[in-house]
């Protein structure tokens, strides 16, 4: 009995080290806001086995579902939301809602441009209150030989959400890993800064499309 009574106690102890140990493992993984300004909210967190930090932001935002998906495919205002990046291009479309784009990140001079392909696949609710851009990094450029550093891992989401007819919420995460040998403390201390750029420049562009206009959802193709 008594060995019986032993064991079962060092399993309750296991168990208790156990959970105690993922509990300490998901804290590191915590989101940590970083800045919180006329209400955009980014946070970051460590990734394991990865030294850069994968980032979050939260905003919310006049405008619809439909006018933030118009302006996420205008490839004529791209620069001006994402004002850091050049030479985009659609290099293979599958469909509207699923496409390859290559761009190239203007990187602050003594480091070289970064350029990659990003792989976006659009899902939207049937009723048009939601919707989310799945994005990765895929290899449909690599073909493409220039001087810059090409990107290979990366991965995140955008996702809109209707709050009310004229409300919106904004939700952007991202990793990447930025290859080369940029100091990755320097990376880390400007990781949110283009992404706060980027949805201040939405929260703008966004009002130059109708509420009322429609996107055709993957499903109803």
């Amino acid at each position: 009995m008594m060995y019986k009574h032993s064991r079962g106690l060092l399993s309750l102890l296991a168990l208790m080290l156990l959970l105690l140990m993922q509990e300490r493992g998901y804290s590191q993984n915590e989101w940590n806001l970083r800045s919180d300004k006329d209400d955009i909210h980014a946070y970051t967190r460590k990734i394991e086995n990865a030294k850069i930090l994968e980032y979050r932001i939260e905003a919310e935002m006049e405008g619809t579902v439909p006018a933030a998906l118009n302006l996420m495919r205008d490839l004529s205002l791209y620069k001006k939301l994402f004002p850091y990046t050049s030479d985009l291009k659609i290099l293979h479309q599958e469909s509207e809602n699923d496409f390859h784009l290559y761009l190239t990140v203007n990187t602050p001079f003594p480091a070289k441009n970064r350029d990659g392909t990003y792989h976006n696949v659009i899902t939207i609710n049937p009723d048009q209150t939601k919707a989310r851009i799945d994005i990765s990094i895929s290899d449909r450029g690599d073909h493409i030989e220039n001087n810059n550093v090409r990107l290979k891992k990366g991965y995140g989401f955008w996702e809109f959400t209707q709050i009310d007819q004229t409300k919106l919420k904004v939700v952007h995460q991202f990793y990447t890993d930025p290859e080369g040998t940029v100091p990755k403390w320097l990376i880390n201390n400007f990781i949110i800064k283009n992404p706060i750029k980027s949805i201040e420049n939405m929260k703008k562009l966004i009002l130059q499309y109708p509420s009322s206009a429609l996107i055709q959802s993957k499903s109803e193709k």
